[in-house]
């Protein structure tokens, strides 16, 4: 009896072992992140849609797309293996309100290509969102009321945050990084972009992340190099990268939350789990910065800008 029992505890140890094993293989393969469904167009779609701007207003994230608005709070983060693994995780989140319609909010078409929030917690503040259709930066109020809207310095807005005084966007297009005036659009300082076309942009309370893609040619087809950097803003030079993983093909948006960093992946509709800590230091001597005072651009000094 006592060698059965001793055979059975280790055949229990074995199994666990395994389990183990297994349980590490997953999670180390998976990332987390949660997904969105309200983007999509058909629900038979497994990819093609997803969230274009984040922002975090201090409770609950902001998402958009489109032209549509999106509060997802509660949420908890599953992991995302690939597109068609049986293992994944889409996380759970709930919404606090109605998407809402940009396009109603502030009476015409419109394009969301990021979003940014200025001030404190729980709708204490204003949201501001790049409209790449118009050329123009809106300002919300934390009730999505229409304040004002200024011109944006870039063709082709990708990428927005809020350093505190002051919006930063990105353009995809022209591979530049403004940062503006929150009054008139006005640009105070130019950088070129580290990265080929920039699509998200988030402040860490002192630096830039900058998201977004290199491409290049190779047997007649597009490729792509997927890139997470951190830009000194005062010394205008690269400090450190972050590997991004492998699960995400489109990066589209990018929020920085309390050292966490969320990327949004177009491709999945998903949204990513970055930490901070996974970044290394990288040896770029380049000084990606411009000019420190431009001047304003015609369409800046042209542009129709509502009272506050």
């Amino acid at each position: 009896m006592a060698a059965t029992g001793k055979g059975g505890k280790h055949c229990l140890s074995f199994f666990l072992a395994i389990l183990l094993s297994f349980l590490f293989v997953l999670t180390g393969c998976g990332h987390q992140q949660f997904k969105t469904f309200m983007f999509e167009s058909d629900p038979t779609l497994v990819e093609g849609w997803g969230p274009n701007g984040i922002a975090w207003n201090g409770r609950n994230f902001v998402l958009g797309d489109n032209n549509l608005i999106i509060e997802h709070s509660n949420i908890q983060t599953g992991i995302f293996f690939h597109t068609r693994s049986l293992y994944n995780d889409d996380g759970f989140f709930q919404f606090p309100r109605y998407p809402l319609s940009l396009n109603r909010i502030v009476g015409n078409p419109v394009k969301i290509c990021d979003l940014a929030w200025e001030g404190e917690c729980c709708g204490k503040g204003f949201l501001w969102i790049a409209d790449s259709l118009n050329r123009e930066i809106i300002k919300l109020t934390g009730n999505y009321e229409f304040v004002k809207r200024i011109p944006s310095p870039a063709k082709s807005p990708n990428g927005l945050t809020f350093d505190g005084k002051h919006l930063w966007v990105a353009d995809s297009k022209a591979s530049k990084i403004f940062k503006i005036s929150t009054d008139d659009g006005r640009i105070l300082e130019e950088f070129k972009s580290p990265i080929e076309k920039p699509s998200g942009l988030a402040w860490d309370c002192s630096n830039l992340w900058i998201i977004g893609m290199n491409t290049c040619k190779h047997s007649s087809q597009d490729c792509y190099e997927k890139r997470l950097v951190k830009l000194d803003v005062q010394t205008g030079r690269i400090t450190h990268e972050i590997a991004l993983p492998g699960q995400i093909i489109r990066p589209s948006s990018l929020v920085w939350v309390d050292g966490i960093l969320w990327a949004g992946d177009y491709y999945h509709n998903r949204v990513f789990k970055i930490k901070e800590i996974v970044a290394y230091e990288i040896d770029d001597i380049t000084d990606y910065r411009v000019s420190a005072s431009a001047p304003v651009k015609e369409h800046l000094k042209t542009g129709k800008i509502a009272a506050k």
